[in-house]
C-alpha cells in the first residue's frame, strides 16, 4: 500500500458522502495526520453544524510466511461535528453523537463493499464486517470544545512478496547474514 492511495481512497469517500460534502469544501474539512495532530487542529475550521474528517496515518505489522506474507494495517479516522454548544445535555450535542455514529457506519459499510468488489487498497481482506475489527469511541471536547465525534479504527491488509526482489536494497552482504 502506498500512503497516497490510502489518503485518496478516503478523500474520495468524503467527497462523495452527501452530508460531509454538503458545502463542497472538502479541502477545509479533510486531512491526513498523526493521532496527536488530529486532536489539536480542529479549532474553527468549519461552521457550526459542519464536519471535520481526520484520516490517521496507519500503523502496520506482518503476518504469514515466506511464501505469502500479509502486511496488516490498523487505520483510523476521526469524524467530528462542530455542534457549537458546550453543554452535554444540549440537543445539538446529542444530535452530533448520532450523526457522527451514523456516518462512521456508512464508512464501515462502504469499505466492506469496496473490498468485496476488489478495491486494491483492501485486496479482499475486508469481505465481512468481522474482518474490519472495527472499533469506535466517542471523543468530546475536541479543539475549542465545540467538536465531538467518533474515533474509529479498523484493520485491513495487503499481500506482499516477502522474497528478495529488485526493489530490495543492495545489502552489503548480498542479503544473507553470516551465522558465524
Amino acid at each position: 500500500m502506498r500512503i497516497i492511495d490510502y489518503r485518496d481512497y478516503f478523500y474520495h469517500q468524503v467527497e462523495q458522502h452527501p452530508e460531509l460534502n454538503a458545502t463542497g469544501e472538502v479541502a477545509n474539512m479533510f486531512s491526513l495526520s498523526t493521532f496527536d495532530k488530529a486532536l489539536s487542529d480542529t479549532r474553527s475550521l468549519v461552521e457550526v453544524g459542519g464536519y471535520i474528517f481526520r484520516l490517521l496515518i496507519p500503523t502496520w505489522g506482518l503476518s504469514g510466511d515466506a511464501e505469502e506474507a500479509l502486511r496488516r494495517y490498523v487505520g483510523g479516522f476521526i469524524i467530528a461535528k462542530n455542534y457549537g454548544a458546550r453543554s452535554e445535555d444540549d440537543e445539538a450535542h446529542l444530535q452530533a453523537i448520532d450523526d457522527t455514529e451514523r456516518i462512521a457506519g456508512h464508512f464501515a459499510a462502504k469499505m466492506v463493499a469496496d473490498s468485496v468488489n476488489g478495491h486494491p487498497l483492501f485486496y479482499g481482506t475486508l469481505d465481512a464486517f468481522e474482518d474490519l475489527h472495527w472499533n469506535a469511541q466517542l471523543l468530546e471536547g475536541l479543539g475549542d470544545g465545540t467538536y465531538l465525534g467518533q474515533f474509529c479504527t479498523f484493520h485491513f491488509g495487503n499481500y506482499i512478496n516477502p522474497c528478495t526482489t529488485e526493489q530490495d536494497p543492495a545489502w552489503g552482504d548480498g542479503g544473507y547474514t553470516p551465522t558465524a
